[in-house]
């Protein structure tokens, strides 16, 4: 049997417990969720850095290229070159942060899903070798 031990004080803090299958074993990994409430208050948001590796993302470059068109005609009516500036680098930011969220979201789903599919076959496994036992 696959567990985990923690004091009391401890398995307060717990905020989600699962069994999932661990890869090259025979047994099952325990995944354990701690969260402090002082953890719980909200960072601001920060600096924020654009991640290079976007620009190696087709899908990223193509949005890009579209938006960036609009953002130019955007701001055309300003003068001031440097406001213009600013404001098409404020507008690449928040489209760039929307992407990446996206993204991000869309690789948790997928690996959530993997790993759903995962413990399905190791269910199914356990259940073969109880039968041919």
């Amino acid at each position: 049997m696959d567990y985990f031990l923690a004091s009391q004080s401890l398995a307060n803090l717990a905020k989600e417990c699962s069994i999932v299958q661990a890869p090259g074993s025979d047994h099952c990994a325990v995944k354990l969720f701690i969260q402090s409430d002082s953890l719980n208050k909200k960072a601001g948001p920060g600096f924020w850095k654009f991640n290079s590796s976007l620009l190696e993302d087709e899908e990223y470059i193509n949005e890009f290229k579209v938006n960036i068109e609009s953002y130019r005609n955007k701001y055309l009516y300003l003068d001031d070159k440097g406001l213009r500036w600013y404001l098409m680098k404020m507008e690449v930011r928040g489209s760039t942060i929307v992407y990446a969220k996206r993204k991000a979201k869309k690789k948790r789903n997928e690996e959530k899903k993997l790993q759903e599919q995962l413990n399905e076959l190791l269910a199914q496994s356990a259940q073969c070798k109880m039968i041919h036992s």
